[in-house]
């Protein structure tokens, strides 16, 4: 019996305990663990008032500020309340379990680290905001 290993709960399970996302695919999370994710959304909605998403191309994603031009903004699912309106990849990146702020920090260090654009930048300790390194004392 095949299996796959749900990145929710982080069991292996069979593969029919996995929704289908096109004729060969699956869902990253379990069923059950998919059932747990949409409970969660429909509690912060309603918990929200059920906010109407913004029209198409008319507001900036909340996070990476581009406005999408060919699909809405989501609604921040990941916690039992309205954060925000959020691009599909923000969205996704953001509803990770395990993201931590340091996990972030990292993040950004690397980037500035490896990036040949980002070279010249450095991380305000006092702001948290990345800078160009030679105004940094």
């Amino acid at each position: 019996m095949a299996t796959k290993l749900c990145k929710v709960c982080g069991y292996q399970i069979p593969l029919e305990d996995f929704y289908r996302n096109g004729p060969r695919y699956f869902h990253p999370q379990c069923k059950k663990c998919h059932r747990n994710i949409d409970a969660t959304r429909r509690t912060a909605r309603k918990l929200s008032d059920d906010p109407v998403p913004p029209p198409l191309g008319s507001r900036p994603c909340d996070i990476c500020r581009k406005t999408p031009k060919d699909a809405r903004l989501q609604f921040d699912h990941a916690h039992e309340r309205h954060r925000g309106w959020l691009c599909k990849n923000c969205n996704q990146f953001t509803c990770r379990n395990d993201v931590t702020v340091s996990d972030l920090k990292r993040a950004i260090e690397y980037i500035i680290t490896h990036d040949a654009k980002y070279a010249t930048c450095t991380i305000n300790a006092a702001t948290q905001s990345t800078v160009p390194a030679t105004t940094v004392q």
